[in-house]
């Protein structure tokens, strides 16, 4: 897959290096990431302090962020971004609008025909466009079929879009996406 087209899943992504292009930096790792969910805009990444990052603690307390149109690139693995001054206070980032990946991981999910999914297992990023383009949802094999012994549900790609409905409690989402089969995210 080139990488103009490379889908990324978020938890592969997490833990990962978060780099200061100009200063040649590692500033931590990224720890969550916030979007809207309307178009999938990334409104910004949360960092944990590590190498320069925790030498800088004190300045932002324990955690720093970065803003989403600070972001130079998506890779396999690290998020670049042009220089250490892009770093903010996590807690004075604006985070009207967006949601949390990692706060969405295992929510549960229903569709708008009431059917229960097993639950959000990640959001998917578009490498090149810096966006979330879809979540990942896993759906257990049909009701009333039997399974084999541990066999796992299966996973369904549903795009970011305005009919996803993101909750406190729970996600609906329309029905008619439960079926929807993409590219295969890399880890």
């Amino acid at each position: 897959m080139e990488s103009k087209d490379r889908l990324l899943r978020f938890q592969g992504l997490k833990g990962k290096s978060v780099i200061a292009r100009t200063e040649s930096e590692r500033l931590g790792t990224i720890e969550d990431l916030l979007f809207s969910p309307e178009d999938g805009r990334i409104g910004g990444v949360l960092i944990s302090p590590e190498g320069v990052g925790a030498r800088l603690g004190g300045l932002f307390g324990q955690r720093s962020a970065v803003r989403g149109d600070s972001i130079e690139a998506i890779g396999l693995d690290a998020i670049v971004i042009t220089e250490r001054i892009a770093l903010v206070d996590a807690d004075r980032l604006d985070r009207r609008g967006l949601v949390s990946a990692s706060e969405l991981k295992d929510r549960p999910v229903y569709t708008d025909a009431g059917e229960r999914l097993d639950g959000m297992a990640d959001v998917i990023v578009h490498a090149a466009d810096r966006r979330v383009q879809s979540y990942a949802i896993l759906r257990s094999p049909e009701r009333g079929v039997a399974a084999a012994p541990g066999a796992l549900g299966r996973e369904v790609l549903v795009p970011v879009t305005s009919e996803v409905r993101i909750g406190r409690e729970f996600i609906t989402v329309p029905a008619k996406y439960v079926t929807h089969q993409g590219p295969t995210p890399q880890a």
